[in-house]
């Protein structure tokens, strides 16, 4: 949601700037206040992950959240020039999960998927996010045609503070293991032909 609001704010002021001040603005300026509030909701949740307090069950159509987890990637991905597809899932097929606790991590994920791109004009750039059913819950998918892992971090992808980036955190995959594991879920890497996949399952409740 940060970066959200960042963009948001950003592309009012872009707008300010070519001398527009109508209601384009002005949206762009109530979307960032409304992630604004989801930003500090998501903190609170944490707080309360952290706390091992319980997380707070919704049940979520899969491809709702899907959605709203690209759309906060969305200028992400267009200053990228990547192509992001949701491919469809079936309208019925739901989880029962902390809907901003898994947004978190579908965010997390998506957002690494941007970045391993930066740098690599050559590759061909393409994310593809997804749901589906799976023994036991549902698996949503998060794979991208970047680079494989590095080989001497692939056992401690999860761990805290380890990043491959000169400005990265090293908290973005660490939170999301955190997350899927008080959902009593897990989450792995895959590679594939054309890239990599990070899969996560969240358990039928």
């Amino acid at each position: 949601p940060l970066t959200a609001v960042v963009n948001f704010v950003e592309g009012a002021l872009m707008r300010l700037e070519a001398g527009d001040d109508g209601p384009a603005v002005q949206s762009a300026l109530v979307d960032a206040a409304a992630q604004a509030r989801r930003a500090a909701s998501i903190v609170r949740r944490l707080r309360a992950l952290f706390s091992q307090q319980a997380p707070q069950w919704q049940v979520v159509a899969a491809n709702e959240l899907l959605a709203r987890a690209a759309s906060l990637l969305a200028l992400d991905v267009e200053r990228e020039a990547i192509q992001l597809e949701v491919q469809g899932t079936p309208p019925d097929l739901t989880l029962t999960a902390d809907t901003l606790q898994i947004e978190l991590v579908l965010v997390n994920l998506l957002r690494n998927a941007v970045e391993c791109f930066r740098d690599r004009a050559w590759m061909p750039r393409r994310i593809v996010v997804r749901a589906r059913a799976a023994s036991g819950g549902v698996e949503i998918v998060v794979h991208d045609t970047g680079p494989p892992v590095a080989a001497e971090v692939r056992g401690r992808l999860f761990e805290s503070f380890l990043t491959t980036r000169s400005d990265g955190s090293g908290t973005g995959l660490f939170l999301a293991s955190a997350v899927v594991r008080s959902h009593e879920g897990r989450i792995w890497l895959e590679d594939t032909a054309d890239g990599k996949s990070f899969i996560f399952l969240i358990p039928t409740r």
